[in-house]
């Protein structure tokens, strides 16, 4: 099996069956999710488990000489795709730090076992000078931006299985400074009563 097991992910099956005698000449497999495959030739086989969990797979093959094999069963664990979640704040240039807070999920409850990927300045082209840092492995970020622009992010979530999920082009605006209050009186000479 192909690594990592994830939900949703297109994953890759090999046969290492041998013949006792003659040649294999089919394959028939139960991939435990209601998907049967009975195959005439032995390349690898893909497939999307679409939900995680144990899936009991089973795998029967005939030789030429019109021998059964035994049926082998393994138990293969598909694991959980993280969903992606996060808030943005609403920032100005002179703010000390934008604080970005991750709320993904996974349902296998295993959250505190996540990893995190920030990128703060995915556009093209990129915003000179960029923010510090220009990316994050923290859950929670706290980040410097340098420049007042429409900003796009991404964010990249792995549950502790290696199972990803993703969100790119994520629209972020660093407001400019804080205005100043200011007026003047016109005419400047001249002003009267009534």
């Amino acid at each position: 099996l192909s690594t990592p097991l994830c939900e949703k992910n297109q994953i890759t099956i090999s046969d290492n069956s041998m013949p006792n005698a003659g040649s294999l000449v089919r394959w028939h497999w139960n991939l435990g999710d209601g998907t049967i495959v009975n195959a005439t030739n032995n390349p690898p086989i893909t497939h999307t488990y679409v939900n995680w969990g144990n899936k009991i797979t089973k795998l029967m093959v005939e030789s030429s000489k019109g021998c059964l094999s035994d049926t082998l069963t393994k138990n293969v664990l598909i694991n959980p795709l993280p969903k992606v979640g996060y808030t943005v704040p609403e920032v100005c240039l002179n703010d000390a730090n934008a604080f970005f807070f991750d709320t993904s999920r996974i349902a296998d409850n295993s959250e505190l076992q996540m990893t995190y990927l920030w990128s703060f300045n995915t556009g093209v082209p990129a915003i000179v000078p960029g923010p510090t840092p220009i990316s994050s492995t923290v859950k929670n970020p706290a980040i410097k931006f340098n420049k007042a622009d429409n900003y796009f992010l991404s964010l990249v979530v792995t549950s502790k299985d290696g199972c990803k999920d993703s969100v790119t082009a994520i629209p972020f605006t660093v407001n400019g400074s804080i205005p100043n209050a200011d007026f003047l009186l016109m005419p400047t000479n001249g002003i009267c009563s009534n």
